[in-house]
């Protein structure tokens, strides 16, 4: 039940187009956002069997094939790489159809210089990898030149730290784990890096660690829900309610504006602790107190309008 995933950032950078405008961009624009929202597959003759999708997250600085095709056959395929402010982007390079002979046969036509960066929101579809014996046939390098100014990093810490908290925002804690232990180890305990380094510790079921990590954080910056949340929910995993007590309350001491998901999910958490140590009163003091602090489309509302509050 638990969500922590911040919004994602949804961001157009569109090179100069120098064709007839507004159809031929209206025509590309479909084409490549209608993989936002179909999840029909569809066969055609040319399909490449090879292709294997997987999580976009697995792609950095990889050429790939979107899932879904045009009528006529024809894979949508770009780069994907990631934008030190933005995160992971998708560069559309073109389209290309699979003769008969399973080569790649680019289309010629569609994009004529249109190459839209987009920002890739975190609940995308999964891509798949191009394999390198089709660069030749789709005419690009193995790494496009200009990716490298978006890899500039003068100080790796500062791209450890950048995808550690870009996987992390993805749920894909586990690559997100060796970035951020990374970071750590050069002793930049921010409460930023602690927070991030902590939910990754508890999502992985490592609540020791996250406690190490998050307690010196929360003493250093006591007013910080996000890293009282996080360290909340190590010990209630752990079992320690009274400091699991202690750490949500004081979550929800510091969050002013209401209705707020991290708010009534500490609440939430705080009533089922009291139920399960028999404290009834408690437990529907902070039900009813959750529900106030709940936005009426999280899960957590239906849980709590389910128990009869």
């Amino acid at each position: 039940m638990e969500n922590n995933k911040r919004p994602f950032l949804l961001f157009f950078n569109f090179a100069p187009l120098h064709l007839p405008p507004l159809m031929r961009y209206v025509v590309l624009f479909l084409l490549l956002f209608c993989s936002f929202f179909s999840a029909r597959a569809q066969s055609f003759v040319g399909t490449d069997n090879q292709l294997t999708y997987q999580p976009y997250g697995k792609c950095e600085n990889q050429w790939v094939a979107l899932s879904n095709r045009d009528r006529a056959g024809r894979y949508v395929y770009g780069y994907i790489f990631v934008n030190d402010t933005v995160g992971f982007m998708f560069y559309a390079e073109g389209l290309f159809r699979v003769d008969q002979s399973q080569n790649y046969v680019v289309d010629t036509v569609a994009f004529k210089g249109e190459h839209p960066k987009v920002a890739i929101p975190a609940d995308w579809q999964n891509v798949a990898t191009i394999a390198s014996k089709h660069y030749a046939e789709l005419h690009v390098p193995v790494v496009p030149d200009w990716v490298a100014p978006y890899y500039n990093y003068t100080d790796t810490a500062v791209y450890d730290q950048h995808i550690g908290f870009i996987y992390n925002d993805l749920g894909d804690h586990v690559t997100a784990l060796p970035y951020l232990r990374k970071v750590w180890r050069l002793n930049n305990h921010t409460s930023k890096v602690a927070f991030e380094l902590g939910w990754a510790l508890n999502a992985l079921g490592k609540y020791d660690e996250a406690i190490a990590v998050l307690t010196p954080a929360v003493k250093y910056d006591p007013n910080n829900p996000l890293l009282n949340k996080q360290l909340a929910d190590a010990c209630r995993y752990k079992k320690d309610y009274k400091k699991a007590i202690l750490y949500y309350r004081q979550t929800i001491t510091h969050i002013f504006n209401e209705p707020n998901e991290t708010k009534s999910e500490a609440a939430f958490y705080l009533a089922d602790i009291y139920k399960k140590t028999g404290n009834t009163a408690e437990y529907k003091n902070w039900m009813t107190k959750a529900k106030t602090y709940t936005p009426y489309d999280s899960q957590f509302y239906k849980a709590i309008t389910d128990a009869g509050f």
